[in-house]
Parts: structure tokens; sequence; C-alpha cells
């Protein structure tokens, strides 16, 4: 097992990815938030029990070689995940805190990950490692909030183009609408 956190005990979980990117998610009584970036806290509450229960679905090796860490993709990682239980004031602290980089996805094998710190290298379940985002934009993707407007015009034009996919589609219907 990669990490054994409680969920309810995870007060902070930072992301770093290889462009330089970081989203910060805090959890408070009210739920998790990332400052001024809009998210779907349900959706963080879930990433976060995956994240403190997190278990490798395999041994890669103990030890590796640069060269070998690199084709990996964890010399640089692709993504650094620390996660910080306890307190608010832990967390400010970073006391306690657990830190993943996660290399590259092999869709045969899994996501190449190691605890920092750590020379084992673990591989995880690919249908597992689909959760994990490895860039910003692939968080925002799954963990996003999208807004209300924009939800509503994603679905009104294929309300508004279905009259005409009818009408189109049956000669006979359109020459009742001319009679």
């Amino acid at each position: 097992q990669l990490v054994d956190l409680e969920p309810d005990s995870l007060a902070k979980i930072e992301l770093e990815f290889a462009g330089g990117e970081a989203i910060v998610l805090v959890h408070a009584e009210a739920g998790w938030s990332a400052g001024e970036r809009e998210i779907d806290s349900e959706a963080v509450a879930g990433l976060a029990a995956g994240l403190g229960e997190l278990r490798a679905a395999d041994i890669v090796a103990d030890e590796m070689g640069d060269a070998e860490l690199a084709s990996l993709g964890l010399v640089p990682p692709a993504a650094r995940v620390r996660l910080i239980a306890g307190s608010a004031d832990a967390a400010e602290k970073s006391d306690g805190a657990v830190v993943l980089e996660l290399g590259r996805l092999d869709p045969e094998r899994g996501l190449f990950v190691r605890r920092t710190g750590d020379s084992t290298i673990f591989v995880l379940d690919a249908s597992l490692a689909e959760s994990l985002p490895l860039s910003a934009e692939a968080f925002d993707e799954r963990y996003g909030k999208v807004p209300a407007e924009s939800a509503a015009a994603e679905s009104a034009p294929a309300e508004a183009a279905a009259p005409e996919a009818i009408e189109s589609a049956s000669p006979a219907g359109s020459d009742l609408l001319e009679q």
C-alpha cells in the first residue's frame, strides 16, 4: 500500500505538474476548495478518498538508475502529489506529508509511481490511474466545475436542432407541414 491515510484526515492536497502549474486543494467543513479555481467538491472528495488509500498493483523495481527512471516518466516526474493529513495547522507546516511522484501511463502496465525519498518503483492499475491527473488540463476536465451557463448553452443547440432533424428525416412529414 503506497498511502494509508484516513480520507477524512486529509487537510490539503498539493498537485504540481511538469509544466510548473500547481493546484492546491484545501479541505474544510464546507468541503474541498481550490482558491479561485472552480472545482466539483464532491469529485475532489472522491479523489481524496482514493489517494488516501492508494494501493500499488505491483512493484516494478526496488531501485533504478536515472536513465531507467526517465524512461518511466519519473525523472522528472509528470506530477507530484503532496498529501497532508491532520489539522489546518499541520497543513500549514506540511507535517505528516506523503509525497508521490507520478510518471507516465503505460496502457498495458499502468501508471508508474514512487514515494519521494523511496527508491522503490510501483505501478498502479491503469483504470485507477485514469483518476489521477497528470496535468492541470486533466485535473480541470475531471474535477473542474462546469459553469451552469456553459452547460445550458451546450445542451440548447442540440434541443433547437432536434425539430429540423425530424423534419428533414421524414419527407412525408415536411409535405404535411407545407399543406
